[in-house]
């Protein structure tokens, strides 16, 4: 069986090794005489689809409480560029996102042991946006790299909202829910900025640190949030993909 295994393994070098040296050589060939001006790069491609991918932060700003903090809130979906100019794109989307903030309850009942006071409780809200953006870039600076920076607004569908008080000794969760106390559509204004990455002949990667907040107030003014004002605010790190 050794001697089987050690000459399968011989077999494979011999063959497979060339081949990878003559692929890498090709590479190298290729990367060493690639096109750098903007005018030969996928930038040049008037229309592109893409896919978006945000690990954000968020919470909630409420002046009348101040129990709220931040927790990861995910997003993710596709992406469409009309590019007029090279260093000029317009976007839009279809994204779903996470918004939220988890809650710190009073401590109701005292002594140890009890979950109340602890960091479980979540007020997590699930919507459906439509994001329109504005991206500007510069030119290449180095290695088919550029920094640019985009600006919209995310028109928000609110898909649910829920209270969650996780339950981690036996897994069963309480849910209440709150999406009959939260507004159904809500404005919201980002912007960000970093970098953009052209993987030769492939795809664009941008990799941007993104702020973002809602417009006016995302409770309604009657319901369990009456008298009270929430704004919706998240920051994090969004990978975008244009082909």
């Amino acid at each position: 069986m050794k001697i089987l295994l050690r000459t399968l393994f011989v077999a494979f070098g011999i063959f497979a090794i060339p081949s990878a040296y003559a692929q890498y050589q090709a590479d190298t060939n290729w990367l060493k005489n690639r096109p750098r001006d903007l005018s030969k790069s996928l930038h040049q491609k008037k229309v592109s689809l893409g896919l978006t991918f945000t690990q954000g932060f968020s919470t909630i700003e409420d002046p009348t409480f101040d129990s709220y903090f931040v927790k990861p809130s995910l997003g993710g979906g596709v992406v469409a560029y009309y590019s007029p100019i090279p260093l000029v794109s317009l976007g839009v989307g279809y994204v779903h996102q996470q918004h939220g903030a988890g809650i710190l309850m009073p401590d109701n009942v005292s002594g140890v042991g009890n979950g109340d006071s602890t960091y479980r409780t979540r007020f997590r809200l699930n919507t459906w946006n439509v994001p329109i953006s504005l991206t500007l870039r510069t030119p290449v600076l180095f290695d088919n790299t550029r920094l640019s920076v985009t600006g919209g607004l995310v028109h928000n569908r609110l898909v649910r909202a829920t209270q969650v008080y996780i339950s981690v000794e036996d897994g069963f969760h309480s849910y209440t829910e709150r999406t009959a106390d939260t507004k159904p559509q809500f404005w919201e204004v980002f912007y960000s900025g970093g970098v953009e990455i052209e993987v030769p002949r492939s795809v664009i990667l941008q990799v941007h640190y993104v702020v973002s907040s809602t417009r006016g107030n995302v409770y309604k003014e009657e319901g369990f949030f009456t008298g009270r004002t929430g704004q919706l605010l998240s920051h994090g790190v969004r990978l975008t993909t244009r082909f």
